[in-house]
């Protein structure tokens, strides 16, 4: 779980990056998009990592980020495609938990789908 939050917390970071690199055609839209993600996304990741610390423990977060500067908008639908593929890999996770995910994996489809419709 601690990869899985520190890896959310990283697409924050990474999605506010895109956020302000994009460009070309149809960049406003997917400017804003990204803005809807990141301003998201935190609140949903912090109730997960609340409900699992509640229950197990704190997180130590020794993860490190690794945050690309390509703001491509081919590039930035690979990570978001990326991200939920790591995201679906917890799903068979604590049954308490599921929802918290759930709620995570409809923000970055949600992303994805407004992201392809840009192209």
């Amino acid at each position: 779980m601690n990869k899985l939050v520190s890896k959310l917390l990283e697409s924050r970071l990474q999605a506010h990056i895109f956020h302000l690199r994009v460009s070309g055609k149809n960049a406003y839209e997917a400017h804003i998009t990204l803005e809807d993600y990141y301003s998201s996304i935190v609140d949903l990741v912090d109730e997960l990592a609340e409900v699992y610390q509640g229950k197990y423990k704190l997180f130590p977060f020794d993860e490190t980020y690794t945050i690309t500067n390509d703001a491509s908008l081919e590039n930035i639908l690979q990570y978001f495609e990326n991200l939920a593929k790591t995201v679906e890999e917890f799903e068979e996770t604590d049954g308490f938990l599921i929802s918290h995910i759930d709620d995570i994996l409809s923000l970055i489809y949600k992303t994805i789908y407004k992201l392809k419709h840009l192209k």
